[in-house]
């Protein structure tokens, strides 16, 4: 899921990425103040955010007009021909070409790299995931520089536990880490594991024609 569908879907919270492309997506801080009071109220007026921020109007018009102008700001009129909807949802799709999250999707839907497989396992046990998830399988990924093999694998340990959640699934990685374990052995121990069970002290057969029957 890209930040764009999380949006539509009302299922976002304002990710990191927003930081970490803020250059990319906005002039400036103030620009960015008055979009985050659209982001929260799609109707609000902008004399109210003028007073909400102890600004002149006109510099909020002149923020919207700029948010315009770079795409992240979209002006709407309602049926009536007056009242003025702000569309902040531009701004997200913008963010996901910037941060490589709508190409990921697109890549993830096709299976051609480790992250977007990653995506589909995780999708395949806890339902469809937020990109601030996705964030952190590509952070376990890349940055913790864990093998893809590996996180499958604590993925699996953590469902067979019933505790499908992000921090039990770091914790599971950083615990093999420290134990030095690698990703083949613990295949090895899960399959132990998933095997035949071994049967009850109550099905043990005792002859009665033995040597102990004298």
């Amino acid at each position: 899921m890209t930040y764009y569908q999380a949006y539509q879907e009302g299922a976002i919270h304002l990710p990191k990425a927003f930081l970490d492309h803020f250059a990319g997506l906005f002039k400036n801080a103030d620009d960015f103040l008055v979009w985050l009071y659209f982001l929260d109220n799609k109707d609000i007026a902008p004399s109210e955010i003028a007073q909400k921020i102890n600004k002149p109007l006109a510099e909020v018009n002149q923020s919207i007009s700029q948010l315009q102008e770079i795409g992240a700001l979209k002006l709407t009129f309602h049926s009536n021909g007056q009242d003025m909807n702000f569309d902040v949802s531009e701004a997200f799709r913008h963010l996901d070409q910037l941060s490589g999250q709508l190409e990921g999707h697109q890549q993830a839907e096709e299976g051609d790299n480790p992250l977007s497989e990653l995506i589909q396992a995780f999708e395949a046990e806890m339902g469809m995931i937020t990109p601030m998830q996705q964030e952190e399988i590509q952070a376990l990924l890349y940055e913790d520089q864990y093998e893809p093999e590996t996180i499958r694998l604590a993925l699996k340990e953590a469902t067979l536990n019933r505790k499908t959640n992000f921090n039990y699934i770091k914790a599971i990685l950083k615990n093999w880490r420290n134990d030095g374990v690698s990703a083949s052995r613990q295949e090895l121990k899960q399959e132990k594991n998933a095997g035949p069970e071994p049967e009850s002290a109550d099905n043990f057969f005792i002859p009665l024609d033995g040597p102990w029957s004298h």
